[in-house]
């Protein structure tokens, strides 16, 4: 993933965490839906996004979206495996998790210039997803380990 792309990703979580401290519901669900559609291309990165949300549909107490959520952790695999992931998706429940919606101008002209570009990879690993210390806050969801975030 190109760095300005990686870094936009970076700048979306951060907007979603600050929202989300403060309990403003749907402008976190705006910049996780937008960080969702920036790293569904990478395993991590879109898997990170889910569980994100996963955790906001929890504080909600929005069952529909906890089910939604744990669904589409589970078929994320599948979708990176068989390459049927739907461009555009922001990933909540408000949408299939087939359906394919246009991805807005901004982050469009981001993924394209990544198209071009060598894929960089966020460096935290999935091992720290497992053991429960995957982004237990947000200051660890600044990846300070990533090379091209920003800080």
């Amino acid at each position: 993933m190109y760095s300005d792309t990686l870094r936009a990703f970076h700048a979306e979580l951060k907007q979603a965490a600050t929202a989300r401290r403060q309990q403003q519901w749907q402008e976190a669900w705006f910049h996780l839906e937008r960080a969702h559609i920036l790293g569904q291309q990478d395993f991590i990165l879109h898997i990170h996004t889910h569980w994100l949300m996963l955790k906001l549909a929890t504080d909600q107490i929005n069952w529909l979206e906890i089910r939604g959520q744990l669904l589409r952790l589970l078929l994320t695999p599948e979708g990176h495996l068989t390459g049927r992931l739907p461009l555009g998706n922001p990933g909540s429940s408000r949408y299939s998790v087939v359906e394919e919606v246009p991805v807005p101008d901004d982050l469009q002209a981001l993924l394209e210039k990544s198209e071009q570009k060598p894929a960089v990879r966020c460096s935290f690993s999935f091992c720290g997803m497992v053991s429960g210390r995957f982004l237990s806050s947000a200051k660890e969801s600044n990846h300070a380990d990533c090379p091209n975030s920003t800080q």
